[in-house]
């Protein structure tokens, strides 16, 4: 149930090597995206009506926008919406390694159509394994932004192993980081990681190599932390559960400072990466 990168995903498959990739990385900052890939995009048009476009604007010398009203691809006010998109959006990966030939566009629309059907999959999976804790829209939509952060954030794919409702699962490791969320559901948030996992995630927030689990590096990864839990509390205000985080508070489980658990109910996810597994833990108090 890996949630991953297009990139990845193409790695994987062998559609493309890590240079090319890092290549097309390099060149998507660069490039605003084509009004082709926003049009496949936007479903207006295919891969095939694109390459006949682009094949007519090297024998005309025309604009992309009037050969595609001028074939009936395109109406003008949807030429309009995508040049608007345009102006503010930078390329996408696959657009990306298209101009750049690693793919034709026939092969991105494939791929990105394969891709899509696979990350369906995996999220269909992922809840699967998530109905069998409790705290069921807590837990999923907690766990979701911890792994999207990983992305976002840290370019670190995760996968979700084991889920539990047993206390008897907690693994507090080396380190516990900690909120409180108080509101519509009152709740903990554990991240439970091992030092070498939270040296990795310093490393990466403060985009230097930490060596040793100090202060500043504790702050860094409870920052990371705060994030996740801000952006959870954020989606779930969407659907009318009104959540507030509390500050982050740190336990050296190597020491005296050892966590104790304070819920009645407590909801894990083993997450499993490249940097070091990891545990989400959301505790749930009956009365506060």
């Amino acid at each position: 149930m890996a949630i991953k990168f297009f990139g990845q995903y193409l790695l994987e498959k062998s559609k493309i090597t890590p240079e090319q990739l890092l290549s097309a990385v390099e060149y998507q900052k660069e490039v605003n995206v084509s009004v082709g890939t926003l049009a496949i995009e936007k479903g207006y048009l295919t891969a095939q009506q694109v390459d006949k476009i682009n094949r007519e604007q090297l024998r005309t010398d025309n604009k992309f926008g009037e050969i595609a009203i001028d074939f009936g691809y395109l109406t003008q006010e949807k030429f309009n919406e995508i040049l608007a998109m345009q102006i503010t959006r930078k390329i996408f990966l696959g657009e990306s390694l298209v101009q750049k030939g690693y793919l034709t566009l026939a092969e991105l629309e494939k791929e990105l159509e394969l891709f899509r059907e696979e990350q369906e999959k995996d999220e269909t999976e992922i809840k699967t394994v998530l109905n069998n804790v409790k705290s069921l829209q807590t837990a999923e939509v907690f766990v979701d932004v911890t792994i999207k952060m990983f992305l976002r954030m840290l370019r670190e794919t995760v996968k979700i192993g084991e889920c539990s409702s047993s206390k008897d699962k907690v693994n507090l490791m080396d380190w516990t980081f900690y909120q409180k969320i108080m509101g519509a559901e009152n709740c903990g948030f554990l991240l439970n990681l091992s030092t070498p996992t939270l040296l990795k995630i310093a490393s990466n927030m403060m985009k230097m190599d930490v060596a040793e689990p100090d202060e500043i590096s504790c702050d860094a990864v409870a920052e990371f932390v705060n994030i996740i839990t801000g952006n959870g509390c954020a989606k779930l205000s969407t659907v009318d559960v009104k959540l507030k985080s509390q500050p982050p508070i740190i336990y050296d489980n190597r020491d005296d400072n050892k966590y104790a658990l304070q819920g009645e109910y407590v909801s894990t996810v083993d997450l499993l990466s490249t940097i070091g597994d990891l545990q989400v833990a959301i505790e749930v108090y009956e009365d506060d």
